[in-house]
């Protein structure tokens, strides 16, 4: 049986040893193997009364887990491709995104559709509104049984009722594509990259073997699911192996948490995450020290960025776990190097080695370099996309007789082991989460007060890089000019996507190529960060004016009852930078306990001015 055959026969199917009551998804909503795959069957109904025949693609657009577990599940048992979709992405990035791929059917959230009315403007295809699910499994069990309210007949998945459980599997060519992901979206030419069957089955192999999860594993995985952690680490390697997915609310520093309470009471034997979360978990007071100090507990897997050796050490020796480093893009369908979990694998510092799939190093000229030498990553494998949608020229650029040049520079030591040293795209990583400058630059000049712009991504020791955004203004500049610029950005672009700062600059540092010198750039940007002070602010107004900087808004509309744990507001990326600048800003080091007792910005300005008290320094503070 060919990979891509075996991956359907995973989902479609019970695997061996799994009962139907054994729990699919758990979290806000409550799920069976066996329910989930009776609502897969019921969906690929839905889809033959649609008329979707194989290779028709799907758009999904949804921040309901069970329904993209549904609809992913159910693309990929009728030989369908899936457009798994930001469901927060703004109206001009879906409506780009559904004009490029032309999909037969769309099903997105209300609030989606609502406020991106442009897709079903645009689209010819049929849109199919996603019912949100109640949060307990004895309300969506009586959905699968049950007769729904008539507001809801019409919406997904209440409409599956009236659909047998019995309608047939379609297994695709292992060539054939499964899944487009878009890795940029606001651009005229988007790069959606074309995942296989064969893809798929491949990587859900290496993750059973290597990784050790079957039918008894219970894996905690917060990413979101239109990123492919989130969707492979989560809902598919579920399906094929027989595992439990829990999914916890959104995290931040103040329902960190109780994500690891929520890990320790389904007894995890995984936690997916990213290095930024590693790095709020060494700022958690003392009680959670023990989260994963219980015998089914075998590793957190960190993905989806560089992992500091200093936030990898200080996890493991203080929750008395393993950490398993990995690398990998969307182009190579999830993970390709792997440090960990095993003793060959393993090395702290180093994204270990490849595993199922080569990997060389090579320098400008195509050419391998000698053993500890830096050049680029090159991987080639079946985990290795099959190109970009309708884009030859980008593929060609990238994929070299089956070799996916990742553009990152690594150096490979005397035993194997792979360390990325730089990166020679533009790609920023924030906080785990992959930004195009190319699609922030797209949402800046589509402000009318924008005439030039350059976003680079800066260093950060909890986020690995910020996004600043350097721009020229149209028109003479005024002192709110930057905070409209941002709120521009929040309207016209997803919310991981909107830049850290708004810098104005009279002029930006053009080569004689036209291109910006990225170096020259960022020295201006530090030297305009170094400069920066606030002599003569009070303790309270200093606190004030950083906040203002980090949440970009007026510093006016500031006032010390002002929320820091309102997720709608502040973001827990956000919460960092705040908490990082008051250390800079006051010369002072916050403990865990401070940190998650600042729920408003007075209690902030209280931790601070406890400290300053402390030192001597009173309240006279200069920046």
């Amino acid at each position: 049986m060919s990979e891509a055959e075996l991956l359907t026969e995973h989902i479609a199917r019970l695997p061996e040893g799994t009962p139907e009551r054994r729990a699919f998804l758990a979290g806000k909503v409550d799920l069976t193997h066996g329910e989930i795959r009776a609502q897969i069957a019921r969906t690929r109904g839905l889809f033959a009364e649609l008329g979707l025949h194989r290779g028709a693609r799907i758009v999904i657009a949804s921040a309901d887990d069970a329904a993209v577990s549904m609809l992913y599940g159910a693309t990929l048992t009728a030989g369908l491709t899936a457009l798994v979709l930001d469901p927060r992405a703004s109206a001009a990035e879906l409506t780009v995104i559904v004009e490029r791929v032309k999909p037969a059917a769309i099903f997105a959230d209300d609030e989606t559709v609502e406020r991106s009315l442009a897709v079903s403007r645009h689209a010819t295809a049929p849109v199919i509104r996603i019912q949100a699910q109640t949060p307990k499994r004895s309300a969506f069990g009586l959905l699968l049984h049950t007769k729904p309210a008539s507001d809801a007949a019409d919406r997904y998945p209440a409409l599956l009722v009236r659909f047998d459980t019995d309608t047939p599997v379609r297994t695709a060519a292992a060539g054939d594509t499964a899944l487009i992901l878009f890795t940029s979206g606001t651009t005229s030419e988007p790069k959606g990259v074309e995942l296989t069957f064969g893809n798929l089955g491949a990587q859900m192999a290496t993750f059973r073997r290597h990784y050790g999860i079957d039918e008894k594993s219970v894996l905690v995985n917060h990413l979101p699911m239109h990123h492919t952690d989130g969707l492979h680490q989560g809902p598919l390697i579920a399906l094929f192996t027989g595992a439990t997915l829990v999914r916890p609310e959104p995290v931040t520093l103040q329902t960190l948490g109780r994500m690891l309470d929520l890990a320790y009471q389904t007894r995890a034997t995984h936690l997916v995450t990213v290095p930024t979360v590693l790095g709020m978990m060494t700022l958690l007071p003392a009680e959670y020290d023990d989260s994963f100090r219980y015998g089914e507990f075998r590793f957190i897997a960190s993905t989806a960025g560089p992992l500091d050796g200093h936030i990898w050490r200080a996890v493991e020796e203080r929750f008395g776990v393993m950490v398993v480093n990995s690398f990998g893009l969307t182009e190579t369908c999830s993970e390709a190097l792997y440090c960990g979990p095993s003793s060959e694998t393993r090395r702290i510092g180093t994204i270990g080695k490849p595993v199922d799939c080569e990997a060389i190093l090579v320098n400008e000229d195509s050419e391998p370099v000698l053993e500890g030498e830096p050049g680029e990553l090159w991987i080639r494998g079946d985990n290795v996309m099959r190109g970009y949608f309708e884009a030859p020229e980008a593929t060609q650029e990238v994929l070299r007789d089956g070799w996916l040049r990742t553009g990152d520079i690594a150096v490979r030591d005397a035993d194997g082991f792979y360390r990325i040293a730089g990166r020679i795209k533009s790609l920023i990583l924030r906080g785990g989460v992959s930004v195009y400058p190319e699609d922030v630059t797209a949402g800046l000049l589509s402000c009318s007060e924008v005439a030039a712009a350059a976003v680079i991504g800066m260093p950060d020791p909890m986020l690995g890089e910020r996004v600043i955004a350097c721009v020229i203004p149209a028109s003479e500049t005024d002192l709110g000019l930057a905070l409209r610029i941002m709120e521009h950005c929040r309207e016209a672009l997803a919310p991981e996507k909107v830049p850290d700062r708004v810098m104005v600059f009279d002029e930006l540092p053009y080569g004689p190529s036209g291109k910006i010198e990225i170096a020259a750039l960022k020295m201006a940007i530090e030297d305009i960060e170094a400069g920066q002070d606030r002599e003569g602010e009070g303790i309270a107004g200093k606190v004030l004016s950083v906040a203002a900087d980090i949440f970009a808004v007026e510093r006016a509309t500031l006032s010390p009852e002002g929320r820091l744990d309102d997720p709608s507001t502040v973001d827990s990326l956000r919460y960092l930078e705040f908490i990082m600048a008051l250390e800079r800003s006051f010369k002072i080091k916050l403990n865990p306990r401070e940190i998650m007792a600042m729920r408003r910005l007075q209690d902030a300005i209280g931790v601070v001015e406890d400290h300053l008290e402390d030192a001597g320094h009173g309240a006279e503070v200069s920046g």
